[in-house]
């Protein structure tokens, strides 16, 4: 008698927690709850300053150490739009945190070469081979849509689309037009290779590595899909790009088991919502709560903000967010 009241006692308080985890106005929920850890990865956009806001937490900046693009930065080069890496220690209150480190890296610098739209409002152009969007939420920096043109030289933050395109959210215009000798920059996979005439193709910018120095790979080691970073200055009589220096990157966050990572972007891959991607991140959103929305509303190319617990590199969800 009593083993029977103890199960039907412990089989209520399971009930009870399923019912409570299932209720809130404009969620969707299809599990437990589980517990964030302090220790937070956080990759998104710069929104606000005050020291800045990343996914909704204020990271204090007192102790971080700053890389702006690969060098040593200040709290004064980060600007709104950037997307950012932060690796914090988050308080309870999930809305404050005093970061470790703050890692920016450019997604594209280099000449407009070409205005597909422009309607005022939203844009689309074309950087070294890459579609761009622009819309009213892109920050732009020493321009604005009024002013852009082709030939200027910018610099490109924002979220990679499955199609290799680019959302952005923040353009800084560096000069009215290309010089010879200029910065140019790009990142991305490798989605064909020519060992032969040494050439790789990123989106549709064509890479020359002939002359190029090699940072964690070398020639003989790159294969498609690989993820690199690519600078250069000048381009070639076809247009390529004749690279300087090429490293390869990962291209997520990093992946500690079991700590906790915040991530915001588009979804590229989606099978189901045990099974999807964000950032290159591989989602499992079985236990999640999800947010303006539900999932019938998670699909390739929807803005989404994930919360959760990475478990064999892949993050396990609590809370999808959709933008």
């Amino acid at each position: 008698m009593t083993c029977n009241f103890k199960l039907a006692m412990t089989m209520a308080l399971i009930a009870f927690q399923l019912s409570a985890c299932s209720s809130g106005g404009g969620s969707e929920s299809a599990g437990l709850p589980q517990e964030m850890s302090s220790q937070t990865i956080s990759s998104g956009t710069i929104t606000d300053f005050g020291s800045i806001f990343v996914n909704g937490i204020e990271f204090e900046l007192n102790d971080a150490e700053i890389t702006i693009n690969d060098n040593n930065g200040t709290e004064n080069q980060l600007q709104l739009g950037m997307q950012v890496i932060v690796e914090a220690e988050v308080n309870d209150d999930r809305t404050t945190g005093n970061a470790s480190s703050v890692r920016y890296d450019l997604d594209i610098e280099g000449p407009i070469s070409a205005i597909t739209s422009n309607d005022g409002d939203k844009a689309l152009v074309v950087i070294l081979g890459a579609n761009v969007s622009i819309d009213d939420r892109t920050v732009l920096d020493n321009f604005s849509l009024d002013t852009i043109a082709v030939d200027q030289v910018v610099e490109v933050s924002g979220f990679r689309k499955r199609d290799n395109s680019i959302q952005a959210t923040r353009i800084e215009k560096k000069s009215d037009v290309y010089a010879s000798g200029s910065k140019l920059e790009i990142e991305g996979h490798i989605l064909s290779l020519n060992r032969e005439q040494k050439q790789f193709v990123i989106g549709e910018a064509t890479i020359d590595y002939s002359d190029a120095d090699f940072t964690n790979l070398t020639a003989d080691s790159i294969i498609l899909t690989m993820f690199v970073e690519v600078k250069g200055s000048e381009f070639g009589d076809n247009n390529e790009l004749f690279a300087k220096s090429i490293e390869r990157e990962d291209d997520a966050p990093p992946l500690d088991d079991h700590s906790s990572l915040e991530v915001e972007g588009v979804i590229t891959h989606f099978t189901s919502l045990n099974n999807f991607t964000v950032a290159s991140v591989l989602v499992n959103g079985k236990h999640a709560s999800i947010v303006n929305g539900s999932s019938a509303d998670l699909a390739i190319d929807v803005k989404v903000e994930v919360e959760g617990i990475i478990e064999s590199e892949e993050l396990q969800a609590i809370r999808i967010s959709i933008k």
